[in-house]
């Protein structure tokens, strides 16, 4: 019977947790899934593994390892390619398996089958989840998110090794389930009720290992340290800014309003440290209200922990394990980010948890108190709270449309944001808004002079008007904002290269690759400049690497090609415009082989070849 109940239950949650994230299948790819999905070549061949563990990443997105979490990316290309409906699917399922081991666990750890079924349709529902599923690059790391439950169910029931490896794939797939070894922690000496003694730290000795094996090879092996300095270069004022980001993290989980990308904390500081103003984060003060009150409920939900310890643990356990699951967000080591939503992923288990059991004492009191006849009250604020849920998980999943839609409700939560502004200027100009652009790139400089990526859209912009001068100072403002801004570095280089400066032009191509050896456009940019110059030797090294990198890359091939013909290889370039024609027929390959059959003296294989690539591109004659 109890079983039958809890397959009913299971059922149940998958299908209202579905029907919520139904209406992200038709929505397009947004932000940075241009950067990791669509555009991202290094992830289009597994013979790039080595690269893979040794943290390669798209320009750009420099400082981040998560080596297993780029393995599923090029999984799911091979298996989706550029279709976004896959990577849909993909994420739903992967939050369905989520919301099913959160289930799982709950009911171990509870053994109330009225407490694991609201558990986790609240965890199914949260809205605050929407932007770790709902926009596909996050939903990667929801992967690390999976091991992470897995991990620990495993470990509930006693399979040790299993749970150990499971771990192990968490901590290199997503920074946040370094978390982990206190999860267990906490398990054993709330739940567990075991002794504080060193005994008591042994189940949990292998995930430290684990969690400082990824460490290690991060930090000491790769050299990929934090991704920048403290907010405003002080540890201290940092701490009281992630106070008040605690704060917003406890309240939206409650209360998830006003959902948006861009967050702006009190006292105008904004949760992304490429936008933020410096001065505004050392005006805080300890004493100021945003930072008490961020404080007093810190305080106080730690010492509702002490004091359930020993009558209600699963409540302790629950709050302990929500900050615990914050923890490597909290910026002790530097990040980019003061708060995101989708940082909450991990930690809302242990929220829907701690409030599904608060909930399950509260209706429980009520009858033992002789106040049965509030049931229905109760069950209809649950059920309304519930309601809610719902229908801000399907509102803002309608927000994650299209960039456009995104954008626009950004700038619509949060004005004051350069980021914002900036995003929703670019999809403006590929709109062919030029006017509307640069009024939001305008608007951005001004919030935010520092913020690299406006002044790198300025340049974007004034290279699409035709004005080369202005586009190479913004794209130089943009590096001087920001000196390891890569994809700005080689817009810089490609900028001097058509204003005829070669040697600036490698300069800053050189500089990207140094930053990022696998970004293939500035290396074939390099070559390309190597090219101009006549150097057809260093022009094909480059061309070389580029392919080497991307064996899809049909521009470097066929620039490759162009440079053996340029030698006298011939031979060499009709085999690589035959192999690149394998990989995607273009006008410019058959244009290009066909030019190489004529000067062979191969009439007719040339004339087919041209009629090929006219019939690809009739307007070029």
């Amino acid at each position: 019977m109890i079983f039958s109940i809890k397959r009913f239950q299971v059922g149940l949650i998958l299908l209202i947790t579905f029907l919520s994230y139904a209406n992200i299948l038709d929505n397009r790819f947004l932000f940075d899934d241009h950067d990791f999905i669509v555009d991202w070549e290094v992830t289009r061949s597994f013979s790039n593994l080595p690269l893979f563990i040794w943290g390669a990443v798209p320009p750009a997105h420099e400082g981040v390892y998560r080596p297993v979490r780029t393995v599923f990316y090029a999984v799911s290309y091979k298996l989706w390619g550029a279709s976004i409906l896959g990577y849909r699917l993909q994420a739903i399922f992967l939050h369905l398996a989520c919301t099913l081991l959160v289930y799982l666990i709950i009911d171990r750890v509870a053994g109330d089958v009225r407490v694991s079924f609201l558990s986790a349709l609240l965890f199914g529902l949260h809205p605050l989840h929407t932007e770790a599923i709902s926009y596909a690059t996050s939903s990667f790391d929801v992967f690390g998110v999976f091991f992470f439950l897995a991990s620990f169910y495993l470990y509930l029931l006693g399979r040790r090794g299993f749970s150990v490896f499971l771990g192990f794939l968490a901590f290199f797939t997503y920074e946040l389930t370094l978390s982990l070894p206190f999860f267990i922690l906490s398990y054993e000496f709330f739940l567990g009720k075991k002794q504080l003694s060193v005994d008591a730290f042994k189940p949990a000795a292998p995930f430290v290992f684990g969690a400082a094996s990824y460490l290690f090879v991060r930090v000491v092996l790769l050299d990929i340290g934090s991704r920048g300095g403290f907010f405003a270069g002080s540890f201290y004022h940092t701490m009281l800014a992630m106070v008040k980001s605690f704060h917003r993290y406890v309240f939206m989980s409650f209360v998830p309003w006003g959902l948006t990308v861009i967050h702006i904390l009190p006292e105008g500081i904004s949760s992304y440290k490429r936008e933020v103003d410096p001065q505004a984060v050392l005006n805080q003060s300890l004493s100021s209200l945003p930072v008490l009150a961020g404080l007093a409920v810190l305080v106080f939900f730690l010492a509702l922990a002490f004091w359930c310890r020993r009558r209600h643990p699963l409540i302790s356990f629950s709050i302990l394990c929500f900050y615990a699951g914050l923890l490597p967000v909290s910026n002790i080591v530097p990040q980019l980010v003061l708060f995101a939503e989708r940082y909450t992923y991990l930690s809302s288990f242990a929220f829907c948890l701690g409030l599904a059991y608060a909930l399950v004492i509260l209706h429980d009191s009520l009858i033992k108190r002789g106040l049965s006849h509030l049931r229905f009250i109760f069950f209809g604020l649950v059920f309304f709270y519930l309601i809610f849920f719902f229908h801000q998980t399907f509102s803002r999943n309608m927000e994650y449309q299209d960039a456009h839609s995104m954008w626009a409700a950004t700038v619509q939560q949060s004005p004051g944001s350069a980021i914002a502004q900036t995003y929703y200027g670019l999809v403006l100009l590929e709109g062919d808004d030029f006017s509307g652009a640069k009024k939001r790139f305008d608007l951005a400089v001004q919030l935010s002079p520092t913020y690299d990526l406006s002044h790198y859209c300025l340049g974007v912009y004034y290279n699409r008007r035709g004005d080369l001068e202005a586009a190479r100072k913004s794209f130089l403002k943009a590096v001087e904002a920001n000196p390891t801004f890569t994809v700005a570095l080689n817009n810089l280089g490609n900028t001097y290269l058509r204003l005829g400066e070669n040697e600036q032009a490698q300069k800053y191509y050189y500089k990207a690759i140094d930053l990022n050896p696998t970004y293939v456009h500035a290396l074939n940019n390099l070559g390309n400049s190597y090219f101009q110059q006549g150097n057809w030797v260093k022009a094909e090294e480059y061309y070389s690497r580029a392919v080497e990198i991307n064996p899809r890359f049909v521009e470097a091939r066929n620039n490759l090609a162009t440079a053996y013909a340029q030698q006298g290889k011939t031979q060499k370039a009709i085999e690589m415009h035959i192999k690149t024609l394998k990989i995607r027929q273009t006008a410019n390959t058959h244009y290009n082989l066909a030019l190489i059959y004529e000067q062979t003296g191969e009439k007719q294989k040339a004339l087919t070849h041209y009629q090929k690539a006219q019939k690809l591109n009739p307007k070029d004659t």
